[in-house]
């Protein structure tokens, strides 16, 4: 998958959770039918998919790849001549005194490592970079700061009510929703842009460098107000030149050039009895490979490694969100009912006015916790009847909150706390019921007491004059959506309780 992508395929599904769950599902039904390719290739069929809505209408994947290439020129471009600049500036030289060299390596060798030893850092376990200040701090703040632009940006524009505008806010609340799913990927995209950046500005320093020993006769020295004899700072320069000391010894500073350029502003004279022009000006090899080695090389190995990594992950992209895996049942559930909707047209109208059955087998689990909301008048029986009929899995507990009593839905939750299960939460509640700020409240403290990836499964009840459980209205199906689209969490998933057979 790339980048834009999986952009059209989560701003479908938003535009999908606010369209009637009917039209939703006959359209990914026939979509499906018509796959030819393996069902277990999400990928390929969530591709499949995506092509036959596409050539009905424009989707923002193409906007994105625009923005995304204008941000990468910017940057190359802003950093390019930062680093020209930069350069320029600590070689100015205007005949009276020499360029010092000791700000050059501070600049061009020094920063680059603090810079790959923190990126190192960065990489430790999460365990091990908690104790270490400072580690990880900038990508999560450059992280937290674009979402809040998103998510700002997203309010601002939703006040608009043309219709442009509101389809790029909703294309901004669905990037800042799904941040809990595609975060290596927007860490690797943010990582590989500013990897862009300092390839830029060594490139940049390189240039102006060239140009500048080129064109003007540079004198250069080294001092410093430590105590440090020639013999000390030569070592230090044999370390600093140690990355292309195996190809070419002849550019690492010798003793003599060291002692002869070394330089005193208060005599304003070098130290060294043979100072002179070409002497001072032997520096140069040794700079360049400074950018080369320090900056230009690292830069570029680091560039193409987050480049390919961000493609890796686009294509292995984890389609693990309560949404995708009800897109996925859309599409398959034909599969399923093929051969008997051929054989039998009964079946085959039935089978169009009903759900699409829910796959227990997507989640890797064998039981569940029942959360029953509300004065939903459902026995114990009957709930262990329909979650055995249509999710294949037996009932581990069956819970009721949402009455009269607020301490027992806190009981409730406190006993999820420090837990360790994975196995999915079925929250059943009557489809009627309007999802007020108790629902919206319960759900986000009861995701704290759990872990993130966990699946609650909102089961959404309608029961007939008969006492048959129906699909629920559409009215009632979009308010529900509207409420859960408010708690950004990807994975949560509503369901329509049904007794249908697979």
């Amino acid at each position: 998958m790339k980048l834009s992508e999986i952009i059209n395929i989560e701003y479908q599904l938003h535009r999908d959770a606010e369209s009637g769950m009917a039209d939703v599902q006959e359209r990914d039904r026939k979509i499906g039918m018509s796959f030819t390719g393996p069902i277990e290739d999400r990928t390929a069929m969530f591709r499949f998919w995506l092509k036959n809505l596409m050539d009905k209408e424009a989707f923002p994947g193409s906007w994105f790849d625009s923005t995304l290439t204008f941000l990468r020129y910017l940057i190359f471009f802003f950093f390019l001549i930062s680093g020209a600049f930069t350069c320029a500036g600590i070689l100015a030289y205007d005949g009276s005194q020499p360029v010092n060299i000791v700000n050059f390596i501070a600049v061009f060798a020094g920063l680059n490592i603090l810079l790959y030893l923190l990126f190192i850092l960065n990489l430790l376990p999460g365990s091990y970079r908690k104790w270490i200040p400072f580690i990880g701090d900038f990508y999560r703040l450059a992280g937290f700061l674009l979402r809040r632009i998103i998510a700002a940006a997203g309010r601002r524009l939703y006040k608009n009510r043309t219709k442009p505008i509101r389809f790029v806010s909703d294309i901004f609340h669905r990037i800042e929703s799904r941040h809990i799913i595609y975060k290596n990927i927007e860490r690797c995209l943010l990582f590989s842009i500013t990897q862009l950046g300092g390839f830029a500005f060594s490139l940049g320093a390189f240039i102006s460098c060239i140009y500048l020993v080129t064109f003007s006769d540079i004198a250069f020295a080294w001092n410093t107000t430590l105590d440090v004899s020639p013999q000390s700072f030569h070592r230090i320069i044999q370390i600093i030149s140690a990355p292309w000391s195996i190809f070419n010894a002849d550019i690492i500073p010798s003793l003599n050039l060291i002692e002869s350029t070394r330089y005193f502003r208060l005599d304003g004279t070098y130290s060294g009895a043979q100072g002179n022009a070409l002497s001072a000006g032997g520096w140069w090899p040794f700079l360049l490979c400074i950018i080369i080695f320090y900056g230009l090389i690292p830069r570029a190995v680091l560039m193409m490694v987050s480049g390919l990594k961000l493609h890796l992950l686009a294509k292995k992209a984890p389609w693990l969100s309560a949404d995708l895996d009800a897109l996925y049942r859309r599409l398959t559930s034909p599969k399923y009912l093929s051969q008997s909707v051929e054989k039998n047209s009964n079946v085959k109208k039935r089978e169009r006015d009903e759900p699409p059955v829910f796959d227990g087998k997507e989640i890797d689990a064998q039981s569940c916790m029942v959360i029953v909301w509300g004065e939903a008048e459902l026995d114990d029986i009957v709930i262990n009847r329909i979650i055995s009929s249509q999710f294949g899995w037996s009932t581990h507990d069956i819970v009721h909150a949402g009455g009269l009593d607020n301490n027992q839905d806190n009981e409730i939750l406190k006993g999820f706390e420090k837990g360790t299960q994975t196995e999915p939460i079925l929250f059943m509640a009557e489809s009627w019921e309007a999802p007020g700020r108790a629902v919206e409240y319960f759900l986000r403290q009861l995701r704290t007491k759990i872990k993130i990836e966990r699946r609650i499964i909102i089961g959404l009840i309608n029961i007939d004059h008969e006492k048959r459980l129906i699909a629920p209205a559409l009215a009632d199906w979009q308010n529900w959506h509207k409420t859960i689209l408010k708690l950004n969490d990807p994975f949560i998933v509503i369901e329509p309780v049904t007794e249908a057979q697979k």
